[in-house]
């Protein structure tokens, strides 16, 4: 598959990524990040939820290079693929590195769940109205 780099500037927002993004002609977009990084109020988790969203409207799949820290949590938490450099994205699959979270157990006073096995097969009772002639047409 064929991915488009772009480098983002030390001066770039959420406006001028998603301008560049706009221009992609391919369906893998990969975002480096500047070394000495981004402004800081581009590095809030909303931000980069909607760079995937943005992405995803233009039907391209987004990923990040980057080894800031605060970025690469937020942007795993978010589901976005992070890699620590340009030759590792093409070295590994770009799935996302979304943890699921667990299951939640039954509250207190709340009952468990019962097995397919050993439930048993119950009809519910059917609605009178369900019966008139005027509604089964």
């Amino acid at each position: 598959m064929k991915e488009q780099i772009l480098h983002l500037d030390p001066h770039d927002d959420y406006p001028s990524a998603r301008d560049k993004i706009g221009w992609v002609q391919t369906d893998r977009v990969l975002l480096v990040w500047p070394p000495q990084g981004l402004p800081r109020r581009f590095n809030r988790p909303r931000e980069l939820l909607w760079l995937p969203r943005h992405a995803a409207g233009l039907g391209a799949k987004i990923a990040l290079v980057t080894s800031d820290p605060v970025v690469c949590d937020h942007a795993e938490a978010l589901g976005i693929p992070v890699f620590d450099s340009i030759d590792d994205s093409h070295l590994r699959p770009w799935r996302s590195r979304r943890v699921v979270p667990p299951a939640r157990l039954p509250g207190k006073g709340m009952p468990a769940p019962a097995d397919s096995d050993d439930a048993p097969i119950v009809a519910l009772p059917r609605w009178k109205w369900t019966q008139h002639p005027a509604v089964r047409l």
